[in-house]
C-alpha cells in the first residue's frame, strides 16, 4: 500500500464510480481541482487507486474566524471498503497538512449521511443539522480541529 499526492484527473474515475454513479465523467470535476491551494491524494493497492480524497481552501461561514481547509470527493472503491484504507488515508493527509499547510487551523466537509460515523471515529464534529444535496442526498458539515493558534 502506498498513498501518494496525485492529479486532479487520476481521482475522477474513483468519483464517478464511488460519488456520482450514473453520472458523465464531466460531473466528476470540481471546480477547485484545478486551484493552486489544492492537494489531491490517492491510496495504491497493487497500483491501483483504491481511495482518494481532495483538500483545498475554503472558507464556510460557520468558521469565519479561522483558517479553514475542506476535505471533498473522499472515496474508497467499494470493494475495498471496510479494510481501513479510508482511516489509513485521512490519517496521513491530517498528517501532512502540519508542513503542508502549517496555518491551517481547522478542517471542514459536508459529510455524506452513510459517512457520519466514519468521519466521527476520525475526531471530526458535527457543525450542522441535515441538509440535502440535489441528486447526492443528506448531508452534514463536520469538522477537526487541526490546531488552535497560529
Amino acid at each position: 500500500m502506498e498513498i501518494k499526492q496525485i492529479t486532479a484527473e487520476q481521482t475522477y474515475a474513483l468519483r464517478q464510480k464511488v460519488l456520482r454513479k450514473g453520472k458523465a465523467l464531466s460531473a466528476c470535476k470540481f471546480e477547485f481541482d484545478f486551484s493552486e491551494s489544492t492537494l489531491h491524494y490517492g491510496l495504491f493497492k497493487d497500483d491501483e487507486i483504491v481511495a482518494i480524497l481532495s483538500v483545498f481552501e475554503s472558507t464556510n461561514s460557520l468558521f469565519a474566524s479561522q483558517h479553514q481547509l475542506q476535505l471533498r470527493g473522499m472515496a474508497i472503491d467499494e470493494k475495498h471498503q471496510g479494510h481501513g484504507y479510508g482511516k489509513t488515508l485521512i490519517h496521513r493527509v491530517l498528517e501532512d497538512l502540519k508542513t503542508q499547510k502549517p496555518k491551517a487551523q481547522l478542517i471542514w466537509c459536508n459529510a455524506r449521511k452513510l459517512a457520519f460515523r466514519f468521519y466521527q471515529k476520525q475526531g471530526f464534529e458535527f457543525n450542522s443539522d441535515d441538509f440535502e444535496i440535489e441528486e447526492i442526498g443528506t448531508h452534514r458539515v463536520m469538522s477537526k480541529t487541526l490546531m488552535t493558534e497560529l
